[in-house]
């Protein structure tokens, strides 16, 4: 009876593990060409999301393939007339630098959020923990003593 029980196992593990894969489909291979070096300047890019997929917009993520590594990358979708996507590409030093995109059909990745604060008179931008740009909109006078 137990070798049943273990076969059983191993054909509904054998399940478990092909339905994960099956959870991110891919939809689309995007191929950007930066034909200037941008020097680590990021290249706003965008495509026709309504061209490409009718998929719910919570159920895509973009990912950066170079070679086995895949990369989450952030993007935005606009809402107008059509949908489009929007991202940055991080280009180097090389001209005619590819960068290889694919759209997948799977929970987004999270990236940090950008929030901000106000406080005693700043407002303040954090990305994560991250203090990015602080703004004081008040009047701010030197401690007593210093002129």
């Amino acid at each position: 009876m137990s070798s049943i029980s273990l076969k059983s196992f191993g054909i509904q593990a054998l399940l478990i593990f092909t339905s994960l894969g099956c959870l991110a489909q891919k939809i689309a291979t995007f191929e950007v060409t930066l034909q200037k070096p941008s020097y680590g300047i990021e290249i706003p890019v965008s495509v026709n999301l309504d061209e490409v997929t009718w998929a719910s917009d919570t159920l895509l993520n973009l990912v950066e393939v170079k070679g086995i590594n895949r990369i989450n990358i952030p993007f935005q979708i606009d809402q107008g007339n059509t949908r489009t996507l929007y991202w940055l590409v991080s280009g180097g030093v090389s001209q005619g630098e590819k960068h290889i995109y694919e759209l997948v059909k799977e929970r987004p990745a999270t990236h940090d959020e950008i929030t901000a604060s106000f406080n005693d008179g700043a407002l303040t931008l954090h990305k994560g923990s991250k203090n990015l740009l602080r703004y004081y909109y008040k009047t701010v006078y030197p401690p007593a003593g210093v002129d």
